[in-house]
């Protein structure tokens, strides 16, 4: 698997990978410290492993006239991927505490 991975990697889609987890790190108010350097890992890693996907999605909603290839998908997924996925727990953990708040 890991071959596979290395196959398909560029070096202008891990450049963008890694431009999208730099301005992630540089905007981002939510860690320090170590937390800020794994926040920057993970967003560089799911950058690369999430182009396609993130390209697939852009397509879709973007006009016919542009599409997004795996440089675009891999900086747009690098650059939000962390902050994704911080939103979507910190709502879950609202729906969480307010039905456990309802229930007692």
């Amino acid at each position: 698997m890991l071959l596979i991975i290395l196959n398909r990697l560029s070096e202008s889609l891990v450049t963008s990978s890694l431009a999208g987890a730099m301005i992630y790190t540089l905007f981002q108010r939510d860690f320090s410290g170590m937390a800020r350097i794994a926040a920057f890992i993970i967003s560089f890693v799911m950058g690369v492993s999430g182009a396609d996907l993130t390209m697939g999605i852009l397509n879709r909603y973007l006009p016919l006239s542009i599409q997004a290839d795996r440089n675009i998908g891999a900086f747009v997924c690098g650059a939000l991927v962390v902050t994704l996925t911080v939103r979507c727990i910190g709502y879950i953990e609202d729906l969480w505490v307010n039905k456990n708040r309802d229930v007692h």
